[in-house]
């Protein structure tokens, strides 16, 4: 048995669903899962033995590429009416996404980064870099530390 007060991992949850569905006992969930049973009986009591929606992201949300492209277009110096109308968005979602990251000095599109498996992410003064995927690319443009010295100029 784990510790009490250890949390669910998702598929830890997934599988208490599953065997809750097919209709185990909150004893015999607890063995499977090597969970005390008042653990079980809290997650299921607290969802009233409905298992919840899977959780994703809205239709119309930016994806990865979208948000490349906009930390692209900030770095080239375009408008986020430009931006806007090459991804076929409103700029006033463009505008939002900036600032909800931080505005146009710090945005920097994470996703992507997480999504390709970058390994190192450096800090600077002006927010995080993603350095790996570039730094082949335009190598000239990174110091020894691995800070950026200035934007490439081919990364449009």
């Amino acid at each position: 048995m784990r510790k009490r007060w250890q949390r669910f991992i998702a598929e830890e949850l997934r599988q208490l669903w599953v065997l809750w569905k097919d209709g185990h006992t909150y004893g015999a969930i607890g063995q499977a899962l090597a969970v005390p049973l008042h653990s079980v009986y809290t997650v299921v009591s607290r969802h009233g033995g409905l298992a919840p929606r899977e959780r994703a992201r809205a239709a119309h949300t930016l994806h990865a590429g979208e948000r490349e492209e906009i930390s692209r277009g900030l770095a080239s110096g375009d408008s986020m009416r430009c931006i806007a109308r090459r991804l076929g968005r409103a700029p006033s979602t463009v505008s939002r996404e900036i600032r909800r990251h931080g505005g146009v000095p710090r945005y920097r599109a994470t996703e992507p980064t997480k999504r390709l498996g970058v390994a190192r992410v450096v800090r600077s003064d002006a927010g995080c870099h993603s350095i790996q995927h570039c730094e082949a690319q335009w190598p000239e443009s990174f110091d020894r530390t691995g800070h950026r010295s200035r934007f490439p100029s081919g990364c449009s």
